[in-house]
């Protein structure tokens, strides 16, 4: 009866471990309505912090700020509305590239009227005066 009830017991751990994974990785690839993932394959600034390529998600945290996060990275970060329009089914990251350096300037989700635009840094304005702005815009997997 005991060795009956370890083996039920087992299987039961390992049902409630594996739903738990599932969910988890459920949970990494979909994000909240709203979200914004990418995979953005050069080193960026963001908030005065330089973040490595990877997949980032960009979710709003209330009514100004968003959050960076992935790659074991985080930031926080203050936004100012801009109107325009994002494309049908995507949304779109813009950023402004002086020399080698590259900082994250809007987030639009898909479809979306009103994006996000990042205050402008004091090394970006700096940059900006000595160099030729270039602008990338990459395109969202989802939103």
């Amino acid at each position: 009866m005991q060795k009956d009830f370890r083996k039920c017991l087992s299987a039961t751990q390992s049902l409630v471990l594996t739903t738990l994974f599932l969910a988890a990785s459920t949970c990494w690839g979909q994000g909240k309505r709203g979200d914004v993932i990418t995979k953005i394959p050069f080193p960026f600034v963001v908030a005065n912090r330089t973040l490595p390529p990877g997949k980032y998600i960009v979710t709003p945290i209330g009514e100004t700020n968003l959050r960076i996060y992935g790659n074991k990275q985080s930031v926080i970060f203050q936004t100012h509305s801009v109107v325009g329009k994002a494309p049908e089914g995507v949304g779109k990251m813009v950023f402004h590239r002086y020399g080698g350096a590259c900082f994250l300037s809007e987030v639009w989700a898909a479809a979306n009227g009103t994006g996000s635009q990042l205050f402008t840094s004091q090394d970006e304005k700096e940059l900006a005066q000595r160099t030729n702005t270039e602008v990338a815009v990459l395109t969202v997997e989802r939103d």
